[in-house]
């Protein structure tokens, strides 16, 4: 009696376990909850080497300086639209965004993954290192799009000098679900990871500047896990800012964030 039920204990907890492992990118990277109208200027559509349709929205202001932002694991458009359009200062920048597979209305059956996600942010970096060689970079990434952006910016030569505005990263993805044991749980079946760490370090820091952004609130990351990361530069090389108020997705609704990322792209704007 106690056999079988053991047995019918363990059929679950592997078929639960096995509908997570399955589903797992679904979970994580929640391009369902981006319904809305993106309204960034322009769209073009770029393909990536493994025939997946992506969108970068853009304005082109006819500056010599670009932003290229990327969005967090969760992209809400009405959000995006305000943070782009005012990253663009009054038109004094050009803004490129990136939508990572299957987060864009028009190719909903697309399926994000880590792997797939790099995948859209090579192409997008072989278009700006054919199109845009001669503009000025500042790149800037959000949460899981801080793990983009340090990818983006591994893929160029080392030589090239940027800006790089990181708001709320992590170590690596699978360091932030060991913090909490109901995810620890279950982090041995996670494919995806991002180790930002490890990116970083193969990051000439001599050029590249970065501005580090941290909320006080922050729900799902802990500083101490991006305090980690920080552990990777040298103090010079970096600028940290704190937002006290702010929880792990609303930084943008204040607006000392952008005077913060203006004030630090203004003041390093010769190293360009």
């Amino acid at each position: 009696m106690y056999i079988k039920i053991i047995i019918v204990i363990f059929l679950i907890i592997f078929e639960i376990f096995f509908i997570f492992f399955v589903i797992q990118n679904k979970i994580i990277y929640k391009s369902f909850l981006s319904t809305g109208e993106i309204k960034i200027g322009e769209t073009m559509t770029l393909v990536t080497s493994d025939n997946q349709s992506i969108d970068v929205h853009f304005i082109d202001n006819n500056s010599d300086t670009d932003i290229y932002f990327f969005h967090g694991a969760i992209m809400k458009p009405k959000v995006h639209n305000k943070i782009c359009n005012k990253l663009t200062k009054n038109n004094k920048f050009n803004i490129f965004a990136l939508i990572y597979r299957g987060y864009s209305n028009l190719y909903k059956n697309a399926s994000s993954s880590e792997i797939g996600i790099m995948l859209d942010i090579k192409t997008f970096h072989d278009y700006i290192s054919k199109n845009r060689n001669t503009s000025k970079k500042i790149i800037i990434g959000h949460s899981l799009g801080c793990a983009a952006s340090l990818y983006f910016l591994s893929l160029f030569n080392s030589t090239e000098q940027f800006l790089c505005v990181l708001e709320n990263p992590f170590y690596s993805f699978k360091t932030v679900l060991y913090e909490k044991w109901y995810h620890a749980f279950i982090s041995f079946l996670v494919v995806s990871d991002w180790p930002n760490y490890l990116r970083i370090e193969k990051i000439n820091k001599e050029n590249c500047k970065f501005l580090f952004i941290i909320s006080g609130k922050d729900e799902y990351i802990s500083n101490k896990n991006t305090e980690k990361l920080l552990n990777h530069l040298k103090n010079n090389s970096y600028e940290k800012f704190f937002m006290e108020n702010a929880t792990h997705f609303d930084c943008g609704k204040y607006e000392e964030y952008y005077e913060t990322i203006f004030t630090f792209i203004e003041k390093n704007l010769y190293f360009l």
